[in-house]
């Protein structure tokens, strides 16, 4: 710090004084600092329609997840609702134009078999064809264990009766899926009157299970 000379009053004063502590003359201003704050980051604006599109995405997914539970509900509504019923067909053999004539019946139960099959389910099915009549079982997906010449039997159970056994013979083919059952004249009669048929049939390397019809209601001559 130096002293100078004030130059109104002539009087010593310090060179970095504002003004003169004596007169009052101002000497000099001092600059006054401005701190420059650093500047702010600015967000990169999105895209246009970005907002959107999320809310979109969101939207979709929301009516996916309303529409499976949805479906879900209507097949758990369906299975305890339906009532299978016989269902009627004919058909034509080309080779000597005969004619065949059907009925058949869903089972109400699936039975789930091991690896390779998994779950299948069972028709009961009459035939009329060259004037005779045959009363069979297929599957959708198993293999029945049946035999020829009357060598297998299968048990067979209508409503609240004791039930009997009758004959289970494979196709001529040998086929695993079809099962013929004997006794076809009292079977029809009694399926004309029930309306609950059980039957117990072999399955290849599961055994016994037992598959259940709802038989109200069949017309058979």
């Amino acid at each position: 710090m130096a002293l100078i000379n004030c130059p109104e009053c002539n009087k010593e004063i310090s060179d970095t004084a504002p003004s003169c502590p004596n007169c009052g003359y101002v000497l000099k201003k001092h600059p006054v600092q401005i701190t420059q704050s650093a500047p702010t980051a600015q967000k990169e604006p999105s895209p246009p329609g970005y907002s959107w599109q999320i809310g979109k995405i969101i939207a979709v997914l929301i009516l996916i997840l309303v529409f499976r539970a949805a479906c879900a509900r209507l097949d758990e509504i369906y299975k305890k609702t339906n009532i299978n019923t016989w269902i009627y067909s004919e058909d034509i053999d080309q080779m000597d134009n005969t004619k065949k004539t059907y009925a058949s019946l869903d089972s109400e139960n699936s039975i789930k078999f091991n690896y390779p099959y998994g779950d299948s389910d069972f028709t009961l099915n009459i035939r009329t064809w060259k004037g005779s009549t045959d009363v069979y079982l297929t599957c959708s997906k198993c293999q029945f264990i049946a035999g020829f010449g009357g060598s297998k039997t299968y048990r067979v159970k209508f409503d609240d009766e004791a039930p009997f056994k009758v004959t289970a013979t494979h196709t001529s083919s040998g086929g695993s899926k079809t099962v013929f059952l004997g006794s076809e004249t009292k079977l029809i009669s009694k399926l004309k009157k029930a309306e609950k048929m059980m039957i117990e049939a072999e399955f290849y390397k599961t055994g016994y299970e037992q598959i259940n019809f709802s038989t109200k209601g069949l017309k058979w001559k």
